[in-house]
């Protein structure tokens, strides 16, 4: 089956689609377009352009005259006055958006329009004139199909009615000039009879197309050609396999004629290579060596699968190098972008990450955790993506690299556990996330070096500038600063790299951007994070940090100077001279020490990042060396390091750096209300809350009103600060030492009498607001609000049923039928929690005696002593009696059911169904102690009686000793092991190499009866015959 189509253009010949020239312009057309600029280089550039052609003998002027990419936005582009169409000649326009700003409008020397047009999306191309009247318009996907990459769409021949696909467009030059560079359409896509994804085992699949074409495929990854195989019947497969195909018209060479089709992708995995993460394939020509350059990269296709293998999204452009130290390895990065220039796709079509609802990805980064990769350095195969996993769930006013595990595939070929990650330094990110377009945002980035990835950087030297030379303390001065430059997003910057110890950033791995579109977010320079691989005590410091340690000051970035040269840390410090900026920078520090820097959090982020990849990681360390136990010490350094860091080292940093005195605030909240702490905040789940803060430094506390009931009141339980009006949403506490403050949230009434019981009596307690009511009925004064409510059974053999409760008004939400609920209170009334009981039966088992035996309960339990418990039975339950060594068993002894079959048989069946109580006892009783003596045998190696070994049952190795002497009393073989056979042989001789003549010989054997307290001998003759 295949999982798109491009079905040649069913639009064939569409001349006839609004072709409606009535104007005096009528004579110039739209001759030829193309949105597969890929590396043609028209123009100076790789952008669509649209060439028009004047047939008439005197120049034309469409000045005036309009172009779109919309059908229902006619004038997005005004043609300006004076462009004109020589005289039987050509004009060429570029559509590359750069017209957006004037500056730009003949950038390159072409006319450039406003918009670029997306021919995978189904955009338009749309001509026209002053009075905003089609003259022609062709839309892709609908009206026409799309073309593949350095292709064109043209009229047949100049000014021609009827429409080809030229194959080498002709701008600026005369159509159809070479037939044999013009086809009427593409050929049909090949299609798959076999979904693409994992199948358990080999595979055979067939491969289709309409009558009247050539199907080619390659089983490598490469594209195919008419060089490749050509397909005759279905294909056997193996092994994980990328099958791709393309059809050709069989009589190209005799115009007019069909242009080869797509390419059709379909990997199959097989057998071993199933996972439990997605998988990507990539495939392309080249692609198995696992290199890309650094320029226009490899052609790519790409294709996800969910992680129970089933086909989820694929697309086709380019790949490239991401990376620098680990283009060192043999595992390496690569960027991926999708090229809608190519004709399939224009981006991801899909939701990649789960964290973000995004569903549209041009660009997605492929990392093998850079230089934490595991095994190319001592690393945990998780730090950057670990750090900029916990940025977002901090909600820092960071933009991070949205992170996702997923095993990569190259033309087959397993590459190991990898990233992807969505790229932030991209006009598609700031544009889905903040309205900023491109053209209007200024992105900077530092590498070793510093340039400008998009727009100017000179507004932020011009703010460094500022804010490093005047006065930061002057009001005036620092809220001008503040619409320039978001605070907190510098604050986070500093707090998280200083926090994790990173080794590598401010002269390198460090992006910082702001927008420019009056109607969009991020208007002030504010942060993006990099790579954060040498971070936690991991890599080389390129920074020149003072210290690389868990006891890393967190002032430390403070000292450094200017790191970079891009005033970064100037401007930190020029900032922290401002008592507002210091106050919320150092509170900043304290409110994600309490939150999502805590030991517990940042643990509880990373074992959930391990435990997706750890059932990865075997095979790859068979892939690339290494192995799991190596990783987990690694893993356990990145751990030791963050426990290490903290548990006291935070706290004593910021002692040591700001002088500052840490008190304990814990904060309750009595209702449904969230709390803000400065910068984070606080809800009713996450009451009582404790952390430090410090007595020097206000904290802001904001009541937030979030669940439809009113703040009433803050109220301090102990400790002490000024409370001027305890009813006011926000208030800036001034700490004096531990303090325990309460927010209070409900609606402002009188209390109302209701009634909670249980149903029947003793089975069970009710949970009012975290609190047990101990007595039932019991009538309680609640406020008329929301109140939490949770049932809790007496015991295993309770369970809960539902609530009832009255008046009606009184309402129970989200299910009468959930233990844990909240209530609603309008009126007085009355709360019931009903419980039922379960019916089960009581079993206990006994062996006897005990350790002689063991009893096995199937699916329940294995009992070798005495074991009760109680058992919900949908069936008879099966047991079974294992007996000890030397023990044999004997009976089952049971109070009330009837054994099935018996109760002499080791395993049998009761239906305890309706039974309360049962008791089972195994009965096991000694194997008794025998012993079988031969008295002749014939050692002549005919395979028949040719050893003499006393047998028996009921006795152990303990105390065994087997003699055999012959008649003048001398010794002639001696064992203790009761295995060991006598054979003839005769061990006077010295060595046992001879063996005794036929004759009489006498024997003593000595045992120890397993239940015995003595040994006992025996005694007697056997005759050698042979």
């Amino acid at each position: 089956m295949t999982k798109f189509s491009f079905n040649g253009l069913k639009y064939l010949l569409f001349a006839c689609v609004l072709f409606l020239f009535t104007s005096v312009n009528s004579q110039v057309v739209i001759n030829e377009f193309s949105c597969s600029n890929y590396s043609l280089n028209i123009g100076g550039d790789n952008e669509d352009f649209i060439e028009f052609y004047n047939p008439s003998a005197v120049a034309e002027d469409i000045g005036g005259f309009f172009l779109s990419d919309n059908p229902l936005n006619i004038d997005k582009f005004e043609i300006p006055a004076g462009t004109f169409v020589p005289a039987g000649g050509y004009l060429l326009v570029m559509c590359s958006g750069e017209g957006e700003l004037l500056t730009n409008l003949y950038l390159g020397g072409n006319l450039n329009t406003n918009f670029k047009i997306n021919q995978c999306q189904g955009e338009s191309l749309v001509f026209a004139d002053p009075s905003e009247n089609i003259l022609e318009s062709y839309t892709f996907v609908t009206d026409i199909g799309t073309t593949q990459a350095d292709h064109s769409w043209a009229r047949s021949t100049d000014g021609a009615l009827n429409w080809e696909i030229c194959m080498v467009p002709s701008p600026e030059a005369a159509n159809g000039t070479d037939p044999f560079d013009m086809y009427t359409e593409y050929a049909p896509t090949p299609s798959f009879d076999v979904e693409s994804g994992y199948h358990v085992g080999a595979l055979t699949i067939s491969i289709s197309a309409p009558a009247g074409f050539d199907i080619y495929y390659t089983l490598d990854g490469y594209s195919p050609t008419e060089g490749s195989t050509l397909y005759t019947g279905p294909i056997g497969l193996t092994e994980t396999t990328v099958v791709r195909a393309i059809a050709f018209d069989p009589d190209d060479d005799v115009p007019p004629s069909k242009a080869p089709s797509y390419i059709a992708t379909n990997t199959y995995f097989l057998g071993a290579d199933a996972h439990t993460i997605p998988v990507v394939s990539v495939s392309g020509n080249g692609q198995e060596d696992g290199t890309w350059g650094g320029g226009a990269g490899e052609a790519a296709h790409v294709e996800f699968f969910h992680s129970d293998g089933t086909f989820w999204v694929e697309a086709t452009g380019d790949s490239n190098e991401h990376g620098n130290d680990s283009n060192a390895y043999g595992q390496r990065g690569f960027d991926c972008i999708i090229r809608d220039q190519m004709g399939y796709n224009q981006a991801f079509d899909a939701e990649l990450f789960h964290e973000k609802n995004r569903d549209e990805f041009q660009r997605i980064i492929f990392k093998a955790a850079a230089n934490d990769n595991y095994p190319f350095e001592p690393g945990a195969h998780i730090r950057d993506a670990y750090v900029h996993t916990l940025s977002h769930q901090a909600g820092l006013k960071l933009d991070e690299r949205t992170s996702e595990s997923c095993i990569v595939y190259l033309n087959g070929q397993y590459w190991g556990v990898y990233e992807y990650r969505e790229k932030v330094d991209d006009i598609d990110f700031t544009t889905e996330y903040y309205d900023q377009p491109r053209h209007f945002v200024d992105f900077l980035k530092t590498w070793g070096g510093t340039w400008e990835e998009y727009g100017s950087g000179n507004d932020w030297y011009t703010l460094v500038n500022f804010v490093t030379t005047q006065d930061m303390t002057d009001a005036a001065n620092y809220d001008y600063v503040t619409t320039q430059l978001h605070p907190l997003s510098l604050i986070d910057y500093f707090v998280l790299n200083s926090y994790v110890v990173a080794m590598d950033w401010l002269n390198w791995n460090t992006a910082w951007w702001r927008g420019r579109h009056p109607d969009g977010g991020a208007k002030r320079w504010r942060y993006a994070l990099w790579d954060m691989d040498a971070t936690f005590g991991h890599y080389v410091n390129y920074t020149g940090i003072p210290d690389t340690g868990a006891t890393a000051d967190p002032c430390n970035p403070e000292q450094m100077g200017d790191v970079g040269g891009q005033g970064h840390i100037p401007v930190l410090n020029a900032l922290l001279d401002n008592e507002t900026f210091y106050e919320t920078y150092v509170n900043r520090w304290a409110d994600l020490g309490n939150t999502y820097f805590t030991c517990d959090y940042m643990h509880a982020v990373l074992d959930s990042m391990v435990l997706v990849i750890e059932p990865e990681m075997p095979r790859q360390c068979d892939r690339w060396g290494g192995n799991v136990g190596g990783w987990q010490n690694e893993l356990q350094e990145l751990r030791d390091f963050i426990d290490d860091r903290c548990e006291s080292e935070l706290l004593s940093g910021m002692e040591d750096c700001y002088d500052v005195t840490p008190v304990t605030l814990t904060l309750e909240i009595v209702g449904q209300g969230d709390v803000q702490i400065n910068t984070v905040d606080i809800t009713p789940l996450e009451s009582p809350f404790s952390g430090f803060y410090f007595e020097e430094l206000p904290i802001t506390l904001t009541a937030e009103e979030n669940y439809g009931v009113q703040f009433l009141f803050w109220e301090i339980t102990s400790g002490s600060a000024p409370l001027a009006d305890a009813t006011n949403l926000e208030w800036e506490v001034a700490l004096e030492g531990d303090i325990t403050i309460v927010a209070h949230f409900g609606i402002p009434v009188p209390p109302e009498d209701v009634t909670f019981n249980v149903d029947p009596a003793g089975a069970g307690s009710i949970v009012l607001d975290g609190v047990l009511i101990a007595a039932y009925p019991s009538t309680q004064m609640l406020t008329v609000s929301g109140h939490t409510i949770q049932a809790v059974n007496s015991g295993q053999w309770w369970q809960f049923s539902h609530w009832s409760t009255t008046p009606v008004e009184n309402v129970i939400s989200p299910d009468i039928n959930a233990s844990n609920a909240n209530l609603e209170i309008t009126l007085p009334g009355f709360v019931t929690a009903h419980f039922t009981y379960i019916e089960h039966t009581e079993l206990e088992v006994e062996v006897q005696p005990s350790q002689a035996g063991a009893v096995s309960i199937y699916n329940t339990a294995y009992v070798d002593d005495y074991w009760t418990s109680g058992l919900v039975t949908d069936g008879p339950l099966i047991f079974r009696a294992i007996e000890a060594d030397e023990w044999e068993f004997d009976r089952w002894i049971v109070q009330e059911t009837e054994p099935s079959p018996n109760d002499r048989n080791p395993e049998m069946a009761l239906n305890l169904e309706g039974v309360p109580f049962e008791s089972v006892v195994a009965l096991f009783k000694e194997v008794e102690f025998s012993l079988f003596i031969p008295n002749a045998f014939t050692p002549d190696n005919d395979g028949v009686n040719d050893s003499f070994l006393p047998l028996g049952e009921g006795f152990t190795a303990d105390q065994y000793r087997f003699t055999v002497l012959n008649r003048w009393g001398e010794v002639v073989f001696d064992t203790t092991n009761p295995e060991i056979p006598w054979v003839g042989q005769n061990a006077s001789d010295g060595g046992g190499n001879h063996f005794v003549p036929d004759g009489v010989y006498m024997y003593t054997v000595t045992a120890l009866g397993s239940h015995d307290l003595s040994s006992s001998t025996f005694r007697g003759c056997v005759t050698v015959v042979r």
